[in-house]
């Protein structure tokens, strides 16, 4: 039963074991791009740690070629970083003293001079900023990291499919992708306008790992900072382990069960097995660009790419206040990522609904409002909308009438709001008679 869901099952000690002495060691586009990401010395420790193992290091044609072709486009990002965090700071700076002025009118509170402290605070961040930027390398002029990452793979990269080959992968492809079979097909619809070689780009590297250890049977190590659900079978939004699918379709084909790991996780078991050496520190940073970028996938592109109407749960914020709770809720929904998750399809691909949050802001009850901090909600940002709604319909002695665990039926609320009035009616046409 275990070769038939062998994507379900955990590696044996054994193959572990295997891989880690003797296996081949595959690394995705992804891997050397976050290259740029990480400070000299995490950089510097992760390219050492690769250069131990050069006699087993192998890249497919086609992550190779992914990482030529972004790698301009990653230094770019990072280079433009600083101004994107400048503006951020000077519209944090501007909505910071509105809010302040807010309270002009208090005896005691002194705005103009808190506006000043708060002024001065972001113009120091501000030149932290710029003395960070000038001393920034210009890797676009002179890219050192690149050379480095040249050597490592000199001779090491596999064969490009045919295009004979490619047209056949493309047409599997687009029937894969209709029936969200991994990898690759949640961001294809981005891609689009980049060509098949790009919507399939997951796919063709999956592809030429399978012929390789097809053509040279050996144990194979993955090495990718993917994290999409096309990749990865997560719960609760934490990755859990590798698609089923991508494991027992590997085993088909090869008879060879591969390790897939991101970047932090390799670097981790490479301490254990093969390099004590590595620092702690160099692992914790590798980890934390990881996490938050998972942070920003599970907000917007996991959603984005789940073609489902997310639904975002403002309780966990533990906002007390009725106030407090229209501020956070309107802080999130004017984040610029949040602006941007919308049906007008400004990020591919499109949601089919626009986003709707929800948060309990107090227990109501519609049929004494007067008993209510607010008898009524309704706020509608640009693309979404934000009602207030009650979870429970309270009896006049103030407990709720809605059994535990049933959700309020609005019609049976306004049934029973009838039901009432009718009775008062009654009463009121008794006591007259």
């Amino acid at each position: 039963m275990k070769n038939e869901f062998i994507g379900y099952y955990p590696p044996a000690d054994s193959e572990i074991n295997d891989a880690w002495g003797k296996g081949l060691i595959s690394v995705d586009a992804n891997v050397l791009l976050n290259l740029y990401r990480y400070t000299a010395k995490t950089r510097a420790e992760f390219l050492k740690v690769l250069q131990g193992l050069s006699a087993r290091l192998w890249i497919t044609h086609q992550a190779a070629h992914e990482y030529h072709e972004r790698r301009i486009e990653v230094i770019r990002d990072q280079r433009d970083a600083y101004a994107k965090l400048g503006e951020e700071l000077n519209k944090a700076e501007t909505a910071c003293k509105e809010r302040i002025n807010g309270f002009k009118l208090h005896p005691l509170i002194d705005t103009l001079r808190i506006s000043e402290t708060l002024h001065k605070a972001f113009e120091d961040a501000s030149r932290q900023i710029s003395k960070l930027e000038g001393t920034h390398p210009d890797l676009r002029a002179s890219d050192s990291i690149l050379p480095e990452v040249s050597a490592l793979f000199d001779g090491k990269v596999g064969a490009k499919f045919l295009e004979e080959e490619l047209s056949k992968l493309f047409a599997a492809g687009k029937e894969r992708y209709a029936n969200k079979f991994p990898p690759g097909y949640l961001d294809a619809k981005a891609k689009e306008s980049r060509g098949d070689k790009a919507i399939y780009g997951d796919l063709i590297i999956w592809k030429q790992l399978i012929r390789k250890i097809r053509e040279a049977p050996q144990p194979i190590i993955l090495v990718t900072d993917d994290r999409k659900e096309d990749w990865w079978t997560k719960h609760r939004g934490e990755i859990v382990y590798p698609r089923p699918e991508l494991i027992k379709e590997f085993f088909d084909e090869t008879g060879i069960r591969i390790l897939i790991y991101h970047a932090d996780k390799f670097l981790e078991y490479a301490k254990q097995k093969l390099q004590p050496k590595i620092k702690s520190e160099t692992i914790e940073e590798v980890r934390t660009i990881r996490k938050d970028d998972e942070k920003i996938g599970l907000i917007a592109y996991d959603a984005l790419t789940s073609f489902q109407q997310p639904r975002f749960d403002f309780d966990a914020l533990k906002i007390g206040s009725v106030l407090d709770s229209l501020a956070g809720i309107d802080k999130y929904i004017s984040n610029p990522l949040m602006k941007n998750l919308t049906d007008l399809g400004f990020i591919l691909p499109q949601w089919q609904d626009a986003a709707s949050a929800y948060r309990k802001l107090f227990e109501f009850n519609p049929f004494q409002p007067q008993n209510s901090p607010l008898s009524s909600f309704i706020a509608t940002p640009p693309q979404n909308n934000i009602h207030q709604a009650s979870t429970a319909p309270m009896e006049e002695s103030g407990t709720a009438s809605q059994p535990p665990g049933k959700p309020p039926d609005p019609e049976e609320k306004i049934q029973q709001g009838d039901k009432e009035e009718v009775k008062r009616a009654e009463n009121d046409k008794a006591t007259d008679d």
